[in-house]
């Protein structure tokens, strides 16, 4: 339960929004809207992206906005829209889900127009950084397809270190799939 990464505790259960919203001169982590929706849904169906994912049921933008408002609250799962800093334009996602107690893992796309300009690793490390300091995490994991190269590099520019292989641990479009576990505690060497 992410509520644990709070304090012993906890009020509530809900994961907050970061205040201020998390951001760099390039880019800003806002909330998911209905009007992201559109190049979401894109995105998820390129073939350079859907090869890493499931495929989505099909919505709205508006029934996409109530889901990630209600994993929200309930403490499960935090999606933040990747956005140019100067247009607000949707660039892609990260998210944030709980695991347990002290334990969350990230997740992240980018859309294929905008790689190659380190958004990935810059909204990892935001992210990180953040869930470690205002949410008291103590373990942040990723889990990385073995063939998804650029998700590796992602990892190890954010000081991720590699704990191995485990075997056919993720389903992705019917097939079952073997992940490369990553994780970063808070006393871990600097960002790279």
């Amino acid at each position: 339960m992410i509520s644990a990464l709070y304090d012993a505790a906890p009020v509530s259960r809900t994961i907050p929004y970061p205040k201020p919203p998390l951001s760099t001169d390039d880019l800003v982590l806002r909330r998911f809207r209905r009007d992201d929706f559109a190049l979401a849904q894109a995105n998820d169906t390129d073939p350079s992206t859907a090869r890493w994912l499931n495929p989505l049921p099909a919505s709205t933008g508006e029934e996409v906005v109530r889901f990630n408002e209600r994993a929200r609250r309930q403490g499960n799962t935090l999606v933040l829209t990747i956005a140019d800093k100067e247009s607000d334009a949707y660039l892609g996602e990260i998210l944030l889900f709980s695991r347990q107690w002290q334990v969350a893992e990230l997740a992240y796309l980018v859309l294929p127009s905008a790689r190659g300009r380190g958004l990935a690793p810059t909204a990892v490390r935001l992210m990180s950084t953040w869930a470690f300091d205002r949410l008291g995490a103590q373990r942040l994991q990723l889990m990385v397809a073995v063939e998804n190269e650029s998700s590796h590099r992602v990892a190890e520019k954010n000081g991720y270190r590699r704990e191995g292989v485990l075997r056919s641990a993720y389903e992705v479009r019917g097939a079952r799939a073997d992940m490369v576990m990553y994780s970063r505690l808070p006393g871990d060497p600097a960002f790279a």
